[in-house]
């Protein structure tokens, strides 16, 4: 039996972002799986540099620019069909919203979280439900990364046997990281309002003021929107010297943050996984996150929990993140984490892929 699944990464771009790293991840991973007949494409804008991807992962370039968002969606709608069509494609697995495959081609739908349901949502509340419910009405199945999110996907009416939980998962290359003398606190992650960093800071300043020989925080990632006014907040703390924004990192530089944090910080109010707080974990550093989301569920009794806005009992956990230097906890934090792998990941969307392929 032939089976031609496309894959979309349109909404990628050459950024590093949670959404790439997970879809490269258990691609990547997916292609020694495909059995006799099983043919995967990888749908691709030919204005983002292309992956590295194995052979059997076929690219299908399309003219489609990846921002902002209503050029994408207006390209996808006239390029997408067509480029199935072409392919005969029976299945097309989709992360990113608008939906716009044509009705004879099935869709698993990956929901990575529901912000736009919520204060940080990216379009108007009205837009974004009708968008998101027609998605999930459409779809065969919905994949999510927390049996957080899959809670809020069935509160919106999805029959939970058309729900399947698979989580975000950690990189070979960050899965070795040794852990070495702290020298800062970090984040990674998007500079945009729902991580929460101006809290982050708040904390940061109060641990000065009391530790001011405590390590500097480094903020690392793209700038969404929230850089300048994170900076000039820092000017105002009296911290500017002490707080690093050094804009998304090469996987190479990433390693190195993880291996040398004090702790690593996911202050979020809203995520649907939390890809940080596990790669912090599998680098044995001390992962602070907010009772927010998915956070709590991501991290289990290895990390600590806190208040979304409460920068005393942040700086509080800061301070004693410092202190945490037992070898045993790095290493159970370390061993949560690398459970959690892409190879899995891959192996349970291939298997759903099947699934859904025969009704």
């Amino acid at each position: 039996m032939t089976l031609r699944i496309a894959v979309s990464g349109l909404a990628c771009d050459a950024r590093a972002s949670g959404v790439r790293a997970r879809l490269l991840g258990w691609l990547r991973e997916l292609a020694p799986m495909l059995a006799g007949g099983e043919e995967v494409s990888l749908l691709w804008s030919a204005s983002v540099p292309l992956p590295d991807l194995p052979p059997a992962i076929a690219p299908v370039l399309l003219p489609i620019p990846p921002a902002p968002a209503w050029r994408r969606a207006l390209g996808e709608w006239h390029g997408v069909g067509r480029a199935l069509a072409e392919r005969g494609v029976d299945l097309l697995d989709q992360g990113h919203l608008p939906l716009v495959a044509p009705r004879n081609v099935g869709v698993v739908l990956t929901v990575h979280d529901l912000r736009d349901l919520g204060p940080f949502r990216r379009r108007p509340r009205w837009l974004a439900r009708a968008v998101l419910m027609h998605a999930l009405r459409r779809a065969r199945c919905v994949v999510v990364p927390s049996a957080t999110t899959a809670q809020g996907v069935r509160a919106l009416g999805v029959d939970p046997a058309r729900l399947q939980v698979v989580p975000n998962a950690v990189p070979r290359e960050l899965a070795g990281v040794v852990r070495e003398t702290p020298r800062h606190f970090l984040h990674v992650g998007h500079l945009e309002a729902r991580k929460n960093l101006g809290m982050l800071l708040e904390a940061y300043a109060r641990l000065r003021a009391v530790a001011p020989a405590a390590p500097p925080l480094v903020l690392a990632g793209h700038d969404a929107g929230a850089g300048p006014a994170l900076r000039a907040r820092s000017q105002r703390l009296g911290i500017a010297e002490r707080v690093t924004l050094p804009g998304a990192v090469p996987p190479a530089a990433l390693r190195e943050l993880y291996a040398g944090a004090a702790a690593v910080c996911v202050p979020s109010h809203e995520e649907g996984h939390g890809m940080a707080a596990l790669e912090g974990l599998a680098a044995g550093a001390p992962v602070l996150v907010s009772e927010c989301g998915a956070l709590p569920e991501t991290v289990g009794e290895h990390g600590t929990v806190l208040p979304p806005d409460d920068p005393a009992a942040w700086a509080l956990a800061l301070r004693a993140a410092l202190l945490d230097r037992d070898p045993r906890r790095a290493a159970a934090r370390r061993a949560f984490a690398t459970r959690f792998t892409w190879h899995d990941a891959a192996a349970r969307i291939l298997a759903l892929w099947r699934g859904v392929s025969r009704g």
